[in-house]
């Protein structure tokens, strides 16, 4: 029982750190915020339209928040750069 416990805890800590990490994505670019939702709310719909398990479905959620996780260390400039 203890056990269950201690990952359903880690689970919980994951998935908070997870959303803090989107949420810094956010707070670079406003219009990132709605294609981040949007993204999260499209890749759950194709992993349930797939007939993934629904524990799966959410994995495939969290999954589309780390998305751009990477422009975090991407400098603004070349983020906002309109040419190639």
């Amino acid at each position: 029982m203890a056990h269950q416990l201690q990952i359903a805890q880690a689970s919980e800590l994951q998935l908070a750190t997870i959303e803090a990490l989107a949420l810094a994505i956010d707070a670079r670019a406003q219009s990132w915020e709605s294609q981040l939702r949007r993204e999260r709310k499209l890749a759950g719909a194709l992993a349930d339209s797939l007939g993934l398990p629904p524990d799966d479905v959410e994995g495939v959620r969290t999954a589309a928040l780390l998305h751009d996780v990477g422009h975090l260390g991407v400098p603004d400039q070349i983020l906002a750069k309109r040419t190639r």
